[in-house]
């Protein structure tokens, strides 16, 4: 890629497969990458007409990850480079949606807990905020888990890597809420009419 006769300023590269060709990028699906880390670009600074050349940006696949699920997967060489952890770090990303009330999805405020279980390589746990921001980093033998407030609505990255770099196997990430929304309605729902059709319940908030 190329962009010419750019101005003084500081600019950022982010690239994403369009797979609905919309022109916008579903951070939840769509494979991305930036210069920089996974989610946050770094700035890069053009000044009195330098030129900067050798940047690279690599789009990476991202998996859907639903609250009270789990993926089985496999950190391999030549997997998306776990951009957040350093060079020669492995990773493949998962992402989460907090807000907006999709099936699937976490509640604003809700705490969460993310588990990464790993025999084969020391795991290290990183996950990223809306923002691109590490709102949780942890690593433990075998496996590693952390917790947090998801308090900002938007898209969060799991990013799964090994504490030491080259390291490569297959691993289980789960997702699960444990505080903040754990609320439950049931009853009974009854119709003593004629009128044939389905009956359908709905909830509103």
């Amino acid at each position: 890629f190329s962009f010419p006769n750019l101005s003084t300023g500081a600019y950022f590269l982010r690239g994403f497969r369009d797979v609905n060709a919309d022109n916008k990028q579903d951070a939840a699906s769509e494979p991305s990458g930036t210069h920089g880390g996974l989610v946050a670009p770094f700035p890069i600074n053009i000044l009195g007409g330098n030129t900067v050349a050798g940047r690279t940006v690599t789009i990476c696949d991202r998996t859907a990850l639903s609250a009270g699920g789990f993926v089985d997967g496999d950190l391999q060489a030549g997997d998306c480079p776990a951009l957040d952890k350093g060079p020669g770090h492995y990773t493949d990303q998962y992402a989460f949606r907090v807000g907006g009330g999709a099936a699937g999805s976490v509640g604003q405020g809700a705490r969460v807990r993310v588990t990464l279980f790993a025999d084969g390589f020391d795991p290290e746990l990183i996950v990223l905020g809306p923002r691109g921001e590490v709102v949780a980093l942890s690593n433990n033998l075998g496996y590693t888990d952390v917790e947090f407030d998801a308090v900002d609505a938007g898209i969060y990255v799991v990013e799964p890597t090994s504490f030491y770099p080259g390291q490569t196997g297959p691993y289980q990430v789960e997702l699960g809420v444990v505080g903040g929304f754990a609320g439950e309605l049931s009853g009974t729902l009854s119709y003593a009419g004629t009128v044939t059709g389905p009956i359908r319940l709905q909830l509103f908030d």
